[in-house]
């Protein structure tokens, strides 16, 4: 996957550090956290949304709330360690698409995601 991507120029600063921002990033990672933001957004409004209707009704708060607070949290580490370059952290999300959420998609861009991190890393070093 390094060999279809690789850094813009403009990256490397000092020859010896990398831009850690979101603009630094490629095209395709930036859409990744772009969809994983909406994607948590969607549940949060969803989730908001069905409460009114359950409290006119006299039930308990949905379930939804705990999906919504369980994908904050992951979307919040998947965007940091994205941005970071985090290694090994991209990885570990990497795993936990496998193991728990049973999502090999989301795992092999996960992987592609970071196998890129490393090599923009080692660039740099360089």
């Amino acid at each position: 996957m390094s060999e279809i991507y690789s850094p813009p120029n403009s990256l490397i600063q000092d020859n010896n550090s990398i831009e850690l921002t979101f603009s630094s990033l490629g095209i395709w990672r930036k859409v990744y956290l772009v969809l994983n933001w909406l994607f948590v957004l969607l549940i949060i409004f969803v989730g908001n949304m069905s409460v009114f209707f359950e409290v006119a009704e006299g039930k308990t708060a949905s379930p939804l709330y705990f999906l919504s607070a369980i994908s904050l949290i992951y979307v919040i580490w998947a965007h940091t360690a994205i941005i970071g370059r985090r290694v090994t952290q991209l990885r570990v999300l990497c795993f936990i698409q496998i193991i728990p959420f049973l999502n090999p998609i989301g795992a092999i861009i996960l992987w592609a995601i970071s196998s890129t991190s490393k090599t923009e890393i080692q660039g740099s070093q360089e």
